[in-house]
């Protein structure tokens, strides 16, 4: 992905309030949160949730924050204050396992430093009348304010449209019934990293969310080149190339997420493919079967992870990371070309 993972910083720790789901009394359960993708004006980060109890608990508490939250997923829960009150565990899932941990909770948040005012400089007596001039101070930039919901700055550069059908560098299906996508420069196409990422673009006559389907190489970094339905949205079409400005954001996708093997894949050679993810993928890994370790897998810019060794014959975990740090866990059958598996989950 275009964004750089610094090292993460455990920020804040608070014991959050809990119902067990047994008579007896129960130790309290414990919010933190790690920040994961910091930029000028703002963070993502990701919220761990332990549980130490042997039982499982029904949890909810508040997690002081720094800023402003712009955007939450996974989690039923909003800010007051300076904290998030979580009120409802997850989404899907108002309980936390015994002796175990979640970490696939995550937030945004702009974080503005105001900047600290530099003194005016005392003149220095000199033995003629003639004062030392005081220095005008240089103005500060006003930054660009984050929208809410952004999970990335906001990029500026020119849109243009084509004639697109959802296929393209990505390797998705054609998607007749939504053609609201776009292709993304060569520079921010990262790899194909931005693959299936939703952007809001807006332009002269308004804005349009859409997902990245394919790569523009005659692009300039910032630029999108939208589906001509999309570009209509934004901009009159006999423009044909517009200012825009554009950032990311969570999709509005439903149902979980899916994974397709690359036709031609067998235990001795696999590419696989995250379909309908909410969340840009950051990495995919794998744990062969009866492994103990995790691999990493390369990412090609045709938009599969392609491992190209021979792994042990039966099912094998596959571990997705989103932009931000979350992460979801998945079996996978043992590999077979042309495969798509419905997976449990979702970021």
């Amino acid at each position: 992905m275009r964004f750089t993972l610094r090292s993460t910083v455990i920020c804040q720790t608070i014991v959050a309030s809990l119902f067990a789901t047994s008579a007896q009394a129960a130790s309290p359960v414990s919010l933190t949160y790690v920040v994961n993708n910091p930029w000028a004006g703002g963070y993502c980060a990701i919220v761990k949730v332990s549980n130490p109890n042997a039982e499982a608990v029904q949890w909810s508490g508040s997690l002081p924050v720094r800023g402003t939250v712009t955007s939450l997923w996974n989690a039923v829960g909003k800010q007051s204050g300076g904290a998030i009150v979580f009120s409802g565990g997850l989404d899907w899932n108002k309980t936390i396992a015994g002796k175990s941990s979640i970490e696939s909770i995550g937030f945004c948040a702009t974080d503005a430093v105001t900047p600290t005012p530099t003194p005016t400089p005392t003149p220095t007596p000199t033995p003629t009348p003639t004062p030392t001039p005081t220095p005008t101070p240089t103005p500060t930039p006003t930054p660009t304010p984050t929208p809410t919901g952004a999970l990335s700055p906001v990029y500026k550069g020119e849109g243009t449209f084509y004639g697109a059908t959802g296929e393209g560098n990505c390797s998705y299906d054609a998607s007749p019934g939504n053609l609201m996508v776009a292709a993304m420069n060569q520079t921010d196409y990262a790899n194909s990293g931005a693959c299936g990422e939703y952007i809001v673009v807006t332009g002269p006559k308004g804005k349009v969310t859409v997902r990245i389907t394919d790569r523009c190489p005659e692009c300039k970094p910032g630029d999108v080149d939208l589906s001509e339905q999309a570009f209509v949205q934004v901009a009159e079409k006999s423009a044909g190339r517009v200012p825009i400005s554009w950032y990311v954001v969570a999709g509005d996708t439903t149902g979980t997420v899916s994974y397709r093997f690359k036709e031609g894949s067998t235990i001795y050679w696999q590419g696989i493919q995250v379909l309908n993810h909410r969340l840009p993928i950051t990495k995919l890994e794998i744990r062969p079967n009866g492994s103990a370790n995790w691999i990493t897998v390369k990412r090609e810019e045709y938009n599969y992870f392609v491992y190209p060794n021979a792994i042990a014959a039966g099912p094998m975990q596959v571990r997705i990371t989103g932009l931000g740090g979350a992460t979801l866990l998945q079996t996978l059958p043992e590999p077979q070309g042309g495969l798509v598996v419905k997976g449990s989950n979702q970021f």
